[in-house]
């Protein structure tokens, strides 16, 4: 969420004298920089589950260390909704098979929590638990490129709901071509207030230009419920081949892609924005980006 971040450390910085003052500094700044009245609490720990959950052990203005060595046993003094992931129907799950405890949890192997968990999450989650390393970030963006942003109430309409569709998009498409991917699977989803969710995805030639990625969007958002209270839209590009691998088809030119090049090299030297296709002028001030626990954006990504 907004209010934390998580670090990676690497190198020197990985030992725990060096670990520390490094939040000591941070503690420090947020002082002298913000005041008095403004603290925070760090969490120290092998990855940034374990980050989380030391952060939350102790509040306000704490600075708690997890060590691998210690591990499971300094988690036995929390809840099972203390870690991240169990919610109320996890938790219900967990109760149903008799685990009413973290130390009873983290006894169980590896395979049992893909089970309850029902797929790789689980053996992810167990991993990371005893203190393993794993890249979510670098891993999912590998993957699939999405954003989705819960709409304002002023902006819960057909019309407002696609423009924020529209910079949910273009954003997944300047992060698609910094990371040097070609998508050819579009997916978006609409939750509403009074009917269910909206969900659909179409397949294309690899592309990474927002124009085309728009149009295609534009069709999509056509078959979605009209006269309805959308909440929450989201947007994600999947299905990726390296840039590098991207072959020109024998019935299309490479204009498009052309422009969308000197378009980003605009970008890059005037700042973001000063070029954009043209269904976006209304849409540039919608869903202003936000800093996830789990990805920092880019300096150019930021609104």
């Amino acid at each position: 969420s907004i209010d934390e971040i998580a670090v990676e450390l690497t190198g020197s910085q990985q030992t725990e004298e060096r670990a520390r003052e490094i939040a000591q500094k941070i503690k420090l700044a947020m002082c002298s920089m913000v005041g008095e009245a403004m603290t925070c609490s760090i969490g120290i720990a092998p990855n940034f589950l374990l980050a989380k959950i030391a952060c939350d052990m102790k509040k306000p203005d704490g600075l708690t260390v997890l060590r691998k060595q210690d591990l499971p046993g300094s988690l036995y003094s929390l809840k099972l909704q203390d870690i991240p992931g169990i919610g109320p129907r996890m938790f219900e799950r967990l109760r149903a098979r008799g685990i009413h405890s973290v130390q009873a949890l983290l006894a169980l192997p590896q395979e049992t929590w893909r089970g309850i968990w029902g797929g790789v999450g689980g053996a992810r989650l167990h991993l990371l638990m005893n203190g393993d390393w794993l890249d979510f970030a670098a891993e999912k963006a590998a993957q699939s490129i999405g954003h989705e942003h819960v709409l304002p109430p002023a902006e819960r309409n057909f019309t407002d709901a696609l423009k924020v569709a529209q910079r949910l998009l273009s954003k997944a498409g300047l992060r698609l071509r910094h990371g040097h991917f070609m998508a050819r699977r579009l997916s978006l989803s609409i939750k509403y207030l009074d009917v269910e969710p909206f969900h659909h995805e179409v397949r294309f030639d690899e592309t990474q230009e927002t124009a085309f990625l728009l149009k295609t969007l534009n069709r999509i958002y056509d078959r979605s419920p009209k006269n309805r209270k959308p909440i929450k839209v989201g947007v994600t590009l999947s299905d990726f081949i390296p840039e590098a691998q991207h072959q020109l088809s024998l019935f299309s030119d490479d204009k498009g892609h052309k422009a969308q090049q000197a378009m980003d090299r605009i970008n890059q030297k005037y700042g973001r924005d000063t070029i954009y296709v043209g269904c976006l002028h209304e849409s540039l001030d919608k869903a202003p980006t936000r800093i996830a626990f789990a990805r920092i954006p880019g300096l150019d990504e930021l609104d």
